[in-house]
């Protein structure tokens, strides 16, 4: 179960993010963050062209220890 304190690690971001923002978010690349959204690894929905992720789906990815 996830609380306040886990997405105290990602506060200065909003609740929704561009695929830029993780890349930072996770220190990732570019190519290796659209991977882990196009494959489902991390929560995603499109707008137009552009994924937006719900934060709330970065912190699973992080507490599951997908991160290296």
């Amino acid at each position: 179960m996830q609380t306040d304190y886990d997405y105290m690690m990602f506060a200065d971001y909003p609740d929704v993010v561009l695929v830029d923002d993780l890349t930072r978010m996770l220190g990732i690349g570019r190519n290796s963050a659209y991977k882990l959204v196009k494959d489902g690894e991390i929560g995603s929905f499109k707008v137009g062209r552009n994924y937006r992720i719900p934060k709330h789906y970065i912190v699973q990815y992080v507490l599951r220890g997908n991160t290296s």
